[in-house]
C-alpha cells in the first residue's frame, strides 16, 4: 500500500446481515478503490443471511428443515453443513447444528421465565444427532424429524471468506468485525466485553480488556447474551447436546484467538460445556489462545496471549 501514514485514510461500512450488526474498517491511500471489495463483502454477508437464516422461510436452510433433504444445495451450503459435521465430530457432539428443536426450547423459556415441560426436553433430545446428517453428492439430507440451525458457526464461517476478500484487493491493515466475530489484518485490538455489566447501545458495550492482536482471528462466547435467573440457577442459550439443557460450567465468557474461525466458533461452544482444566488443554493441544471469565469474576488465560492483555476496568460479578 503507497502514501505515508498522513495520507491514510480510515474506511468503515456498517451493514446488517447473519442476524447482527457489521462492522468493516480498512486503512488505505485510495477510497475509491476499497468501494468495490467493501460492496463484495457486504454482498457476501447478506447472501450467506438469505442462504441460512432459520428466520427467512425461503432460505435453504428453513427449506432443508421443512422437507428434511435438498436435492441440490449450492457448494457454499455443502461445505458449511459438511464443516459443521466435522466439528461435531471433533468436539464429539459437544457442537451440534441439529440442536434447533432445543434451542427453541429454550429460547422460549428464557422469554417466558418458565422452565420447559421435561417431556418436551426428551422430545426435542432424541432428534439431536449430527452424525445422522448426510451429505450427498449434490445435496444434503438430515435424520427423520431433525432440523438444524447454522447460527452456532455461520458468522466464523464467512469471516473468513469476508476476510479474504480484503486481502485480495491489497488491503494490510484493517478489521471485519461480524457481530463480535473479529479478524484483525495487520496489527490491532480485540475488545472483551464485561460480561457481569448489562448490554448498552450498538458501540458503547462496556469493555473491559483489549488483546493486541496481528492477522488473527478472535471470537467471543458468553452465557450473559440470553439467560433468565430461577432459584439462583442461571439458564441460557448455550444448550449441552447430551443433557438437552443449558450449560453448569462455571464460564461466564469464552473468547479463543485462532487462525480459522469456523473452529474458533465450534470450539467456544465445546469450551462452555467442559471443566476448565480439560478445555485448556483442549485448546493448546489445537493451537488455540483463549480468555475464559468464570462466574466469579476470575480470568484464565492461556500463555500465549498473556502478554498481549490490557485490563481496562475490574471485572467482578
Amino acid at each position: 500500500m503507497k502514501g505515508s501514514l498522513n495520507e491514510m485514510k480510515k474506511m468503515t461500512r456498517i451493514f446488517n446481515g447473519l442476524g447482527t450488526a457489521n462492522i468493516v474498517t480498512a486503512v488505505t491511500d485510495n477510497a475509491e478503490k476499497l468501494k468495490k471489495p467493501l460492496d463484495e463483502v457486504q454482498r457476501l454477508v447478506e447472501e450467506c443471511d438469505r442462504l441460512w437464516s432459520v428466520y427467512r422461510e425461503d432460505s435453504i436452510i428453513s427449506k432443508l428443515n421443512r422437507y428434511g433433504y435438498i436435492d441440490e444445495a449450492d457448494e457454499r451450503t455443502r461445505k458449511i453443513v459438511s464443516d459443521s459435521v466435522m466439528y461435531g465430530r471433533e468436539t464429539e457432539g459437544s457442537f451440534d447444528i441439529t440442536t434447533l428443536p432445543l434451542n427453541i426450547l429454550w429460547k422460549n423459556a428464557i422469554k417466558s421465565k418458565k422452565l420447559p415441560k421435561e417431556e418436551d426436553i426428551e422430545k426435542a433430545r432424541k432428534l439431536v444427532g449430527y452424525e445422522r446428517i448426510e451429505i450427498t453428492e449434490r445435496g444434503i439430507r438430515l435424520g427423520e424429524g431433525q432440523k438444524t440451525d447454522l447460527g452456532g458457526i455461520a458468522k466464523g464461517f464467512v469471516l473468513r471468506l469476508a476476510s479474504d476478500i480484503l486481502l485480495s484487493s491489497g488491503i494490510t491493515k484493517g478489521a471485519v468485525n461480524l457481530g463480535g466475530s473479529l479478524r484483525i489484518i495487520g496489527e490491532g485490538e480485540g475488545e472483551i466485553r464485561n460480561p457481569f455489566l448489562s448490554m448498552r447501545e450498538f458501540g458503547e458495550q462496556p469493555s473491559v480488556m483489549s488483546i493486541s492482536l496481528y492477522d488473527k482471528f478472535m471470537v467471543t462466547s458468553g452465557t450473559y447474551e440470553q439467560e433468565f435467573i430461577k432459584d439462583g440457577v442461571s439458564f441460557h442459550h448455550i444448550i449441552n447436546p447430551r443433557t438437552a439443557a443449558p450449560s453448569t460450567s462455571r464460564m461466564r465468557s469464552v473468547t479463543l484467538i485462532g487462525d480459522e474461525p469456523a473452529a474458533l466458533d465450534a470450539y467456544a461452544t465445546a469450551v462452555f460445556l467442559m471443566e476448565e482444566e480439560k478445555a485448556l488443554g483442549l485448546l493448546k493441544a489445537k493451537g488455540i489462545e483463549a480468555v475464559i471469565i468464570l462466574n466469579g469474576g476470575e480470568i484464565l488465560v492461556t500463555d500465549g496471549i498473556k502478554d498481549k492483555i490490557k485490563l481496562k476496568e475490574r471485572i467482578h460479578e
